[in-house]
Parts: C-alpha cells; sequence; structure tokens
C-alpha cells in the first residue's frame, strides 16, 4: 500500500508539473498570436489614417488661446514673443510641433528676406517653432516662441500689417506628420520710423 502510495503522490506531481508547463506554453503562445493580431491592426491603421492610435481614442489637439507681446528683447534682439496655449489628448510624450507662419496682409505667404534659416520654411516663407511634449494623455500645454523683427519683412518707412496662424503638428517619424489644428489668424502690424 506504501509503494502504491507512493507512486501516485509521484504521478499526481508529475502531471501537475507536466499541466503547469503546458499552462504556460499555451498562455504565451495565446498571447504572442494576440499580440501580433494588435500590432497589424495598428499597423493597418497607421497607412490608412496617417495617425497613431492611443487607447482606441483618436489623438487630438486643440488651440485655445495665442498671445503676442511686442517689444520683447532676446540676445539684444527686439521682437515677438508669442505664447500658444493648446489642449491635447491622447498625446502623452508623443512629439508635437508649434508652428507659427507670418503672411502678408492679403493673405499671401511673407516670404523671409534674410538668411536665417531658424526662421525660413523649406519653401522660404517666414516661420518659428519648437518641439514640445505632452506630459499626460489630457492636458494644456503652453509654448513660448519668439522671433525677431528683423526676421519679418516690412515697408521700410511706415506701417506694415501682417498675420499670424499657429498650428499644432503631429510628428509620427522625421518626415511624417498630421496637423492637428490650426488657429485663427491675428492679425498685428509693424511701423518702421527711419
Amino acid at each position: 500500500m506504501g509503494r502504491f502510495l507512493f507512486q501516485l503522490i509521484g504521478t499526481l506531481i508529475t502531471l501537475s508539473v507536466i499541466g503547469f508547463i503546458g499552462y504556460c506554453l499555451f498562455t504565451r503562445l495565446f498571447q504572442s498570436f494576440e499580440d501580433k493580431e494588435q500590432q497589424e491592426v495598428a499597423v493597418v491603421s497607421d497607412k490608412n489614417t496617417k495617425e497613431k492610435v492611443h487607447n482606441s481614442d483618436k489623438v487630438s489637439a486643440t488651440i485655445k488661446n495665442i498671445n503676442v507681446e511686442h517689444n520683447v528683447k532676446r540676445d539684444g534682439a527686439k521682437g515677438m514673443l508669442i505664447s500658444v496655449e493648446f489642449d491635447s489628448k491622447n498625446l502623452k510624450e508623443e512629439t508635437l510641433y508649434c508652428m507659427i507662419r507670418f503672411y502678408n496682409d492679403d493673405g499671401s505667404p511673407l516670404v523671409q528676406t534674410s538668411n536665417n534659416e531658424k526662421y525660413r520654411s523649406i519653401n522660404g516663407n517666414v516661420i518659428v517653432g519648437d518641439y514640445t511634449s505632452p506630459d499626460y494623455d489630457e492636458c494644456k500645454t503652453r509654448t513660448t516662441l519668439f522671433i525677431p523683427y528683423k526676421e519679418l519683412p516690412t515697408n521700410k518707412v511706415g506701417r506694415t500689417d501682417l498675420i499670424l496662424d499657429a498650428s499644432i503638428l503631429h510628428y509620427m517619424s522625421n518626415t511624417e506628420y498630421d496637423v492637428l489644428n490650426r488657429s485663427n489668424t491675428y492679425s498685428f502690424y509693424l511701423i518702421n520710423d527711419y
């Protein structure tokens, strides 16, 4: 009886170990297929929408306010300090770019006349921008940008009316991005009296 009981306990322990190993392997295999399926859905979604999917909700950014402060000095140059406030959703630690574009009063892009690439778009127009990354899935972000007046082509003498707007770009790679939001325009003028 003792020998039979010993063999029975040994068999039960062996079956338990084999069952546990089988359970672990099956769980890992099932999880691997599930992960692969989720990755394929994400890849298809990225190709179709060019937008990352976060927690099955769409990403968004909404510009709430633009504040412009004139005659600010930075590094010896006088210019404009532009603050852009926006709300974001599902963009935690994502790469965003806050960009300000400038236009003539007729709506045509303001073409840069200086050689400073920091304030020039690839098309040669005047821009200023900076990268930012929200700290939370839903949060308010403020980006402050400075542009010297000398980077804004104006009439030699008198008043020049100009327009600016802000955009929030979401970068998925170095070359691929989506424009998440574009603000209303903000009109301002500069006066040269020399």
